[in-house]
């Protein structure tokens, strides 16, 4: 005798919790996003009580500003090369020069010595 077919979840958190992403992410911004879908995913999320790996020091690429102006977006290459549109650095033609866990950047900008910037 076949076993009863058994109806489709109605809600996320009936979900089987080995479909979640949340481990697979390696870019910390896209976690974070994630984590706003909804009060379900995060109630999984909450009874797995998962601890997420640590995130991998970001890897961002220039983009052209869409007005032209003063700032200058970044795409992360962990995220598939997506801009996220909240992370600006000013001045534009600012290099960096490396990166760290908890998303701090390191960058210079201009020619003298005092010209740089740590963002978090």
């Amino acid at each position: 005798m076949a076993a009863p077919h058994q109806p489709p979840p109605t809600s996320l958190v009936d979900l089987d919790d080995d479909i979640l992403l949340h481990r697979i992410l390696p870019c910390k911004a896209d976690r974070g996003r994630v984590s706003l879908v909804c009060k379900a995913w995060r109630a999984v999320m909450g009874r797995l009580n998962l601890e997420a790996p640590r995130p991998l020091p970001w890897l961002l690429l220039p983009t052209p500003s869409p007005d032209g102006g003063s700032t200058r977006r970044v795409a992360c290459v962990l995220s598939g090369c997506r801009v996220h549109h909240y992370l600006t650095i000013k001045p534009p033609r600012a290099r960096c020069f490396g990166s760290h866990d908890g998303a701090w950047l390191f960058l210079h900008h201009g020619r003298t010595r005092n010209h740089h910037q740590l963002l978090n």
